[in-house]
């Protein structure tokens, strides 16, 4: 038997490049990825309509994408001006 979907009643946001960019650097902050937590990232974020389980799924990704950058040899240099702005929902 196959079980039935059923959407999250959490809207999807995409994460625009300045609401990544705060998103790394609250990361940064609080002493890189591997030491960050999604709870504290929400607070130092301090935006509007986020929700933990956003910020959860983010950092995971974000890790995961770090340790591809390590085993690749890759290093993507971010800059980040504080401006987070409210996340664009998705339907």
């Amino acid at each position: 038997m196959v079980r039935p979907y059923v959407r999250s009643k959490v809207p999807r946001i995409h994460w625009t490049p300045d609401l990544h960019r705060c998103f790394v650097h609250a990361v940064d902050i609080l002493g890189g990825a591997d030491r960050a937590t999604p709870k504290k990232i929400l607070r130092i974020m301090n935006v509007k309509g986020l929700t933990m389980n956003h910020i959860k799924s983010h950092l995971q990704m974000y890790r995961n994408m770090k340790d591809e950058e390590l085993v690749q040899g890759i290093c993507i240099n971010t800059i980040c001006f504080h401006t987070c702005l409210t996340p664009k929902f998705l339907d």
